[in-house]
């Protein structure tokens, strides 16, 4: 566990250690964790100026706050988000190491590394703030540096204790408990006595807890539940605490065993005790500390505990949200269908799980998205996921309240259909709820741009200004509003501008029926093809093929050469429904190969009658993915899933 300085050949074997070290971290965060989904997950606010300043500081932790936001814009970046992180663990390992040194005048060799890779676990979890990472690093250089200049009189050291302490927890907040752990384990390394160190220990453990509560009366004004719960933020989020938790218990029983292996050090007491070296902690540290052993044993502990990270730690089913949501909110379409379709086992893209099932329309409302604007929402939207209408629009107002995420994803979505009021509405919401983001911000740049409101406007891009790196955005946008030039500036902008919608109607609201909506928005912006797809998708998704047979007449409004698959598949059992041809097909034709493949879908529905499991392990393979199959199981044949629930017998034997 620890050892006494060594040879210089085991001073290089230590330095190129903690170099490996540090590689594997920095390594393992860009290849594995990507913190830049991490600050797209939070997109913590930071701006210059005093007024951000002042606001930041008047928290608990704020003084630790502030650099922690600046430091979190490089986040964004690839590398340069790995690199900070992996700096950051490898500055609190050897911290760790000289206040674990404090405790006993020995230098450990593995012991140190363990508070490094707890906040690498907890930095696995893409709601983890790096303010909690540089907490833990100050409160462990703090107490180094108190430990060693600060004089061993007990008197001192209880002054040291009664006046560091609370203003560590006004500076850094809940991370501030590391020191005190330290120190309690300081002043029971120094007692002779085991009754007068257990009662230091406990005295400034039991300190420690009182302090939240003493800052929160006279310091912060605020309710005691709020300043207790910066000792751990987000105790809902299991993932995070579990490993800071551990982090927290672990500090204590570590530093009292290494105070053990090695008590006599910084005791008044001579040699040794021999009863010491009897125990079965002492045999493990003078195994440690045997130089022939430590050469395998350190690496191979190190080694170990990092797969332990990587394995116990991480869930790769939540970075796979998370990668799909970065996706769709830099809206890189293609990015997204591709890494939908290499999840068919995720339990919210696979719909594995149907009890997530907020999380599971919003994926799909990401994916339906990116059908439309890669040009495939007519023809492939059956080969992924679905679950209901409701994930197109995501208009249910207690999802909106349930799931708060999914405001953000309507505020983009109704912008792009032209219903500006909606989206203005939405990103409010979406603000009230999530605080600064630029991405918030942005929309309502464009929203009031486009209702010609130039103060507003400006009041937003000022804000935008005071970032880091979406100034440059503000000003282009600035100086066009300025010359009369925006919408050229963004074509986004002028696509809006195309579809907007001047009119709100009574029940299309924000959370009114989505048929009426999309019907009201095509009929007012006769050039809008988001919404004619988006009906059709409708129609599809609420299983009304009459609908789609009765809307094909869009198809010469918008160019199609064609009829879309779905479209296609839609008609022909609307037709064998209802046992008419008159559909108007507008001068197309279904192609021969769907009409086949009807046909044989028909004769596999009549062949396996009302035996669900059979019929669905025979349609899945070859019909999975198309109009008839969802309408049949109301979900697609996407992943691995097993009969949903009683299947429609509308089809009917084949001719």
């Amino acid at each position: 566990m620890h050892s006494e300085p060594g040879s210089p050949r085991q001073k290089y074997c230590d330095y190129i250690l903690a170099v490996a070290f540090v590689v594997f971290v920095c390594l393992y965060l860009e290849l594995r964790i990507e913190p830049r989904l991490a600050y797209d997950a939070q997109c913590p606010p930071f701006y210059t100026g005093k007024a951000f300043f002042l606001e930041t500081i008047a928290r608990a932790g704020g003084l630790i706050r502030y650099p922690s936001a600046f430091l979190s814009q490089f986040l964004r970046f690839p590398w340069a988000g790995s690199l900070l992180i992996a700096v950051t663990i490898a500055l609190t390992c050897t911290a760790a190491r000289f206040a674990f040194k404090r405790l006993s005048g020995v230098t450990t060799r593995v012991l140190h590394c363990v508070p490094g890779l707890f906040l690498l676990a907890a930095h696995g979890n893409y709601g983890y703030p790096l303010e909690i990472s540089l907490g833990v690093l100050t409160s462990l250089i703090v107490f180094a540096v108190l430990a060693r200049f600060v004089p061993r009189h007990p008197i001192a050291r209880l002054a040291v204790l009664l006046v560091a302490t609370p203003l560590l927890y006004i500076a850094v907040g809940g991370p501030f408990i590391v020191f005190a752990t330290f120190w309690g384990t300081l002043a029971w390394a120094q007692r002779r006595h085991a009754i007068a160190g257990t009662a230091a220990l406990l005295g400034c453990l039991v300190y420690a807890a009182f302090i939240p509560w003493l800052c929160a009366a006279l310091v912060f004004d605020v309710p005691t539940s709020t300043a207790y719960a910066r000792m751990l933020p987000q105790l809902w989020d299991s993932g995070m605490s579990v490993s800071i938790l551990m982090l927290y218990v672990f500090l204590l029983p570590a530093g009292l065993a290494h105070s053990i292996t090695s008590a006599p050090t910084l005791r008044d007491a001579g040699p040794q005790k021999p009863e010491a070296a009897s125990s079965f902690l002492g045999r493990l540290a003078l195994f440690g500390e045997n130089a022939r052993h430590s050469r395998v044993l350190h690496p191979a502990v190190i080694l170990t505990l990092g797969v332990l990270v990587v394995v116990l730690f991480f869930d790769t089913d939540a970075k796979a949200l998370v990668k799909l949501d970065y996706y769709a909110r830099n809206k890189m379409w293609p990015e997204v269908l591709v890494h939908a379709r290499q999840y068919p086992r995720h339990p919210v893209i696979g719909m594995q799980d149907l009890s997530r099932g907020d999380e599971t329309l919003s994926a799909i409302h990401d994916i339906d998205r990116a059908l439309y604007h890669t040009g495939r929402l007519p023809y492939d939207m059956f080969s992924y996921p679905q679950l209901s209408s409701l994930a197109l629009l995501l208009s249910d107002e207690q999802l909106c309240l349930r799931f708060r995420k999914v405001n953000l994803q309507r505020a983009d979505l109704l912008f792009e259909l032209g219903r500006r009021n909606e989206s203005e509405h939405m990103a409010y919401e979406a603000w009230a709820y999530f605080g600064d983001r630029p991405e918030i911000f942005k929309q309502l740049v464009r929203v009031n741009l486009l209702k010609e409101r130039p103060v507003v406007t400006r009041t937003y891009l000022g804000l935008l200004q005071k970032t880091l790196f979406d100034r440059e955005w503000a000003s282009q946008y600035l100086h066009a509003v300025e010359g009369g030039a925006v919408l050229a500036a963004d074509p986004v902008l002028e696509h809006a501008q195309a579809v907007a919608i001047d009119t709100d109607y009574v029940g299309t609201t924000v959370f009114g029926p989505q048929e009426a909506m999309l019907v009201r928005t095509l009929r007012e912006s006769r050039r809008n093809r988001m919404a004619y797809e988006y009906l059709m998708a409708f129609y599809l998704l609420s299983r009304e093929p009459g609908k789609v047979a009765g809307n094909l007449g869009g198809l010469d409004a918008f160019g199609y050469r064609g009829i879309p698959r779905h479209y296609e598949e839609a008609v022909l059992f609307y037709m064998a429904q209802t046992g008419s041809q008159a559909v108007n097909l507008y001068g197309r034709q279904i192609s021969p190969e769907t009409q086949r493949r009807f046909h044989d879908f028909q004769q596999i529905v009549a062949r396996h009658g009302n035996n669900e499991d059979a019929l669905w392990n025979a349609l899945v393979p070859r019909y999975g993915n198309t109009y008839w199959f969802y309408d049949l199981f109301g979900v697609t044949g996407f992943g691995e899933q097993s009969v949903p629930g009683p299947i429609r017998t509308v089809y009917g034997a084949a001719p």
